[in-house]
């Protein structure tokens, strides 16, 4: 049987739209360019407790990483953290050096919501974990939300988020 030139046509293009936007379209990462990670999360901090939110990722050695927490909500103060592979929560902080989390531009009220934003070099390849922690003492109530942001030179950044609202370990804060 011979299939005529123009109706090969409607249906190969039809197959090649569904193969193209299945593979463009299918999967978390498709709304960020390649080596770029948007999402959102929430605190629910019990009473006197500075409560963090941990992300385990896998990252490539060699390279800059910029993490960032912003729109804030709830009248949030956010402190964070990058614990390299085998590091302990509370650690060494590879962000600031210390075993305290980073708080940047914080000036004194909860009602300015301060992002945090800061780089650090990778050097060995392997699972990191960011805390985004929610200061109790700075920060109005107990609730609230925020957005993250983590920006590589190499792509395929797939958080795992493995500790919610859980005390923080770090022993206080400082500017790097």
């Amino acid at each position: 049987m011979r299939i005529p030139l123009q109706g090969l046509r409607i249906l190969v293009f039809p197959l090649f739209s569904v193969i193209v936007a299945f593979g463009v379209f299918s999967g978390c990462e498709a709304a960020n360019p390649p080596g770029s990670l948007t999402a959102q999360g929430t605190w629910q901090c019990n009473a006197g407790v500075s409560c963090q939110n941990v992300y385990d990722m896998k990252l490539q050695g060699g390279q800059d990483v910029t993490f960032t927490v912003n729109n804030l909500t709830g009248e949030s103060v956010a402190q964070i953290a990058l614990y390299g592979p085998g590091v302990a929560l509370g650690g060494f902080n590879l962000i600031n050096n210390t075993t305290k989390e980073t708080l940047c531009g914080y000036t004194g009220s909860c009602a300015t919501a301060v992002a945090q934003k800061q780089t650090v070099h990778i050097t060995q390849s392997g699972t990191y974990r960011f805390a985004i922690t929610r200061n109790w003492g700075d920060s109005c109530g107990g609730s609230g939300t925020y957005g993250y942001d983590v920006n590589t030179q190499h792509g395929g950044i797939l958080p795992t988020q493995t500790v919610t609202n859980t005390a923080t370990q770090a022993t206080g804060t400082s500017c790097p």
